[in-house]
């Protein structure tokens, strides 16, 4: 009976340090974030007057620097992106969904207590034409868990962004591997 009790705690203990691990701003085993990447992306678009990919516009808003992180079948993963919001009139971005995984939620990054992080689900991000809104790593970010799917460097994933306002669009976000970059 003790040792099934060791046992469970430990397996709960693994999930949770796998789930922090997926939305924390650690790197894939390197050096480089999702955030240094919008920096690199934006020096040198400064530097050569190259706007950044642009993945998604309309009228509302445009969708740039998003990306997923390459993933196992059945593990988790995390979507990043920019959104300038071009409307006047306020809105959120509120939920996600992607057929690629069973469960989707939009989560942040937080200061647990002694310098422990943590992750919890949020219920969207405000978006206005003042300001853009990040989804990165140590930040909000799209978490994608209980994939059905292997995530590898070159796919593209399917994400029906949801909005309070703004009817839902559809994005096609590149898989991105952070090693080597």
């Amino acid at each position: 009976m003790l040792m099934k009790k060791i046992y469970a705690k430990s397996v709960i203990l693994l999930i949770t340090l796998i789930g922090v691990m997926a939305c924390q701003l650690e790197k894939e085993n390197t050096n480089n974030t999702a955030s240094d990447a919008l920096k690199k992306a934006n020096t040198e678009q400064a530097q050569t007057g190259e706007v950044q990919p642009t993945i998604y516009e309309d009228k509302d808003l445009r969708i740039y620097a998003a990306f997923v992180r390459v993933a196992p079948k059945s593990g988790m993963t995390a979507g990043y992106l920019a959104v300038e919001w071009l409307a006047t009139e306020k809105d959120s971005l509120v939920a996600f969904s992607t057929t690629v995984a069973a469960n989707h939620e939009i989560h942040e990054t937080y200061d647990k207590e002694n310098g422990m992080m943590g992750m919890r689900q949020i219920k969207g991000m405000s978006l206005s034409n003042t300001s853009i809104a990040e989804f990165k790593p140590g930040g909000p970010h799209l978490m994608i868990m209980q994939l059905n799917q292997t995530l590898e460097e070159g796919q593209f994933v399917d994400i029906e962004l949801m909005f309070v306002n703004k009817e839902s669009i559809s994005v096609k976000f590149p898989v991105k591997s952070l090693i080597g970059n």
